[in-house]
């Protein structure tokens, strides 16, 4: 079988999203499948608005489209296509090319996209809420909270014996840590923000912001301008391979989230995993999540209130085998979702 797959940021980014991509490619191919992998080559074509109002969105659709139309050899010459990106022009290409197809949903998706891709022939799975859907009038859920994947969370499912281990970490200060992609999106500008103010209250302290994207130079302009002894507090680490995260978790006593949403709870499950404590602005669908109860979320995106919820230390207090039993769950389940997923390309 002659598979394409379609990933735009796939080399650009090293999200939630193309974490499970590389799951996916990585599951294809110990079926022994050829593999194309397609992908945007011009990075200032991969962008993501902050505001996500009806204009920034047809933008991105148009820019998805056009992507597809410059790589469209590829639907004539493969055997299964699979596309992750927009679902409402993933939906489009769908119905007119009419060849058996998957769409990996890394988030929200809207009604219309749904109806064009139920009209395809067309398979469809989202991340974190695990629907899977072929040619079926309804959605048909196949697991309960699949969940997203990467490196440092495959590490855990390889080498079983992690979760007897115990982490050795140095949590003797107060080391924070904020990894994403540099994007409007993730609003990493918060984070910087937030240290200002946390600064005033607690100079005992450092960060680690792991990331790239297209808001590089601007936070490292805005950083080049801060006091110095703040910014001295602040370490931009730029992009770190996933397998490499994992040290960084084990050392840091607080993971900040930022993000204007957040479908993918990645950095929260490695973070949960590797026994460090979140703190996040409130997102919805963060809150939705069945891991919510370990997130403990400030009273605003002010950064001043994310700064004292930091200073204040009342983090919620999970039991240890609580967590344990987390871990063995995510094992349990990624098991069960890889049998799963390996079928479908039978």
């Amino acid at each position: 079988m002659n598979i394409t797959y379609f990933s735009r940021r796939l080399i650009f980014s090293s999200g939630g999203g193309e974490q499970c991509d590389w799951y996916l490619i990585e599951l294809i191919k110990t079926k022994g499948y050829k593999i194309n992998l397609v992908y945007e080559k011009n990075r200032n074509l991969i962008f993501q608005e902050r505001k996500r109002n009806l204009f920034n969105k047809i933008k991105e659709e148009l820019y998805e489209l056009y992507f597809y139309f410059k790589n469209r050899k590829f639907f004539i010459n493969s055997d299964l296509l699979i596309f992750t990106g927009r679902s409402l022009s993933v939906g489009i290409i769908c119905s007119i090319v009419g060849k058996k197809s998957i769409h990996n949903i890394h988030g929200e998706t809207n009604k219309i996209a749904l109806w064009l891709l139920r009209k395809s022939n067309t398979l469809i799975f989202f991340w974190g809420n695990s629907f899977e859907m072929s040619g079926k009038p309804r959605l048909k859920r196949s697991i309960n909270n699949l969940i997203p994947s990467s490196k440092t969370i495959r590490k855990l499912i390889l080498e079983r014996e992690n979760k007897y281990k115990k982490i050795i970490s140095i949590k003797d200060c107060n080391k924070i840590i904020w990894v994403g992609r540099l994007e409007p999106i993730k609003e990493p500008m918060l984070c910087i923000k937030t240290i200002e103010y946390y600064y005033e209250l607690n100079k005992n302290f450092t960060l680690d912001l792991i990331g790239d994207g297209s808001l590089k130079n601007i936070i490292d302009n805005y950083y080049s301008n801060m006091p110095r002894d703040i910014a001295a507090k602040i370490s931009i680490r730029g992009e770190i391979e996933n397998e490499n995260i994992e040290s960084y978790y084990q050392s840091s006593n607080v993971l900040l989230i930022t993000s204007i949403t957040e479908n993918f709870p990645l950095v929260m499950i490695e973070a949960l995993i590797n026994k460090t404590t979140i703190i996040s602005v409130p997102i919805t669908t963060l809150e939705r999540s069945p891991f919510s109860e370990f997130i403990n979320f400030t009273n605003s995106r002010n950064p001043k209130d994310i700064a004292e919820c930091i200073n204040s230390k009342t983090f919620k207090k999970t039991d240890r085998r609580k967590i344990n039993d987390v871990r063995e769950d995510i094992i349990k389940k990624y098991n069960i979702q890889k049998n799963i997923i390996l079928k479908w390309f039978e």
